[in-house]
């Protein structure tokens, strides 16, 4: 009789074991659903015009909120090998702070040229994306990434920055038709 109540207790002792495990680990997984949470992926491509032309090859920094609740986006740029930060003040097509609602993104548009025609663009390590509390969602690219990135060709018309007016604007070759550009 003994040793059916020590093996019935020990079976209790196992079940109260295993039932607390899984309500903590429930718990912490409920916690985690319910933050805001960024996915960061990184392709290129160009943008189209209402006449089917394209423009040159952009890289495009894509910042998806897949958590719960909004996500106030204080910074964009890239991060380099070294620990430093290249934080874009004026991204393309993006008014930087800005809030990023739940189950939406946003994009971060940047040429491949001005990519070329950086000096230190070995250095880049990936992009990043910053919030309100300073936590960095980060994207690596890897070196063959950026040395493809920055040999595309310019083919098409190109994204200039106007600082004086602090805007782009669409330039479709030397001495041709400059087109301010939303952002």
């Amino acid at each position: 009789m003994e040793s059916t109540t020590t093996a019935i207790a020990v079976y209790g002792a196992i079940v109260a074991t295993l039932s607390l495990a899984a309500s903590v680990w429930l718990g912490v997984a409920e916690l985690n659903r319910h933050k805001p949470r960024l996915k960061i992926t990184a392709n290129t491509g160009c943008l189209l015009d209402g006449n089917d032309k394209s423009s040159e090859p952009l890289v495009m920094i894509e910042a998806i909120n897949t958590g719960a609740g909004k996500i106030h986006i204080t910074g964009i740029g890239w991060f380099l090998s070294n620990g430093h930060r290249w934080q874009v003040r004026d991204p393309y097509l993006l008014k930087v702070p800005f809030d990023l609602a739940e189950r939406k993104k946003a994009t971060f548009h940047y040429a491949c040229r001005w990519l070329r025609d950086k000096a230190d663009t070995k250095e880049i390590a990936g992009a990043y994306f910053k919030d309100e509390t300073g936590r960095e969602c980060r994207r690596r690219t890897s070196r063959k990434t950026l040395r493809r990135w920055a040999g595309m060709t310019s083919d098409g018309w190109l994204i200039q920055w106007e600082p004086r007016l602090k805007l782009y604007y669409r330039e479709d070759g030397p001495g041709q038709r400059r087109t301010p550009l939303g952002g």
